[in-house]
């Protein structure tokens, strides 16, 4: 009966999938569209002030607000947008996302080069998964490497550091909901016994002719 009870209470305490994918939906809309809207925001209030006090506006100035709007729309585009990452979209976004993330945290892409995607809803849960994964790996890792490999019937993306345990304390709550979440759209999720990959894998499915 207590085994019952604390299974009742645990299931009670535990998020709704829902409420967890909104969570890190917005984490992640948080450090990529925001930060970048943030940034095109202080420098637009920057050159407003010297437009006011008389001052030139450099062409330079505004090729900088037009690069982080570009970016925060590419960032927005490949996370709502299943279409933007079909076939070679989902390996451009990957690059995109190491390259940023790596000015501030070392991280290290390897991608196949016939590592596309072509079902759409399967790249967008990938990207997404891809994404949560590293912000979690860059709690504790040295070094992040994402890998995107296309064969044997299948689309395989891992995200690890062999040097670091960084998914062995990921919670457990937060691992089943990836789980489900990756079980819609037909990819299995696993860590390996280390703690130190996470694994995807969706089955291949390519475009007619």
């Amino acid at each position: 009966m207590m085994t019952v009870l604390r299974a009742k209470a645990e299931e009670a305490a535990a998020p709704e999938p829902l409420e967890h994918f909104e969570k890190l939906l917005t984490e992640d809309l948080h450090d990529s569209v925001c930060q970048s809207l943030a940034g095109t925001s202080f420098l637009v209030n920057v050159l407003r002030r010297q437009a006011e006090a008389g001052q030139p506006v450099s062409a330079d100035d505004l090729r900088k607000v037009a690069g982080f709007l570009e970016r925060a729309t590419d960032d927005l585009r490949a996370l709502i947008s299943p279409d933007s990452l079909a076939a070679a979209g989902l390996g451009v976004a990957l690059q995109k996302f190491a390259r940023e993330t790596s000015q501030n945290f070392p991280c290290r892409l390897t991608v196949a080069a016939e590592a596309g995607v072509d079902e759409p809803r399967t790249a967008l849960v990938l990207y997404r998964l891809a994404r949560w994964a590293v912000r979690h790996a860059m709690k504790t890792a040295h070094e992040v490497t994402i890998e995107l490999v296309r064969g044997a019937g299948a689309v395989t993306l891992t995200v690890h550091d062999r040097t670091a345990p960084a998914f062995l304390n990921l919670p457990e709550d937060e691992f089943a909901f990836l789980r489900h979440y990756a079980e819609s759209a037909g990819i299995v999720v696993a860590i390996d016994g280390f703690g130190r990959v996470l694994r995807a894998q969706a089955p291949e499915v390519r475009s007619p002719g």
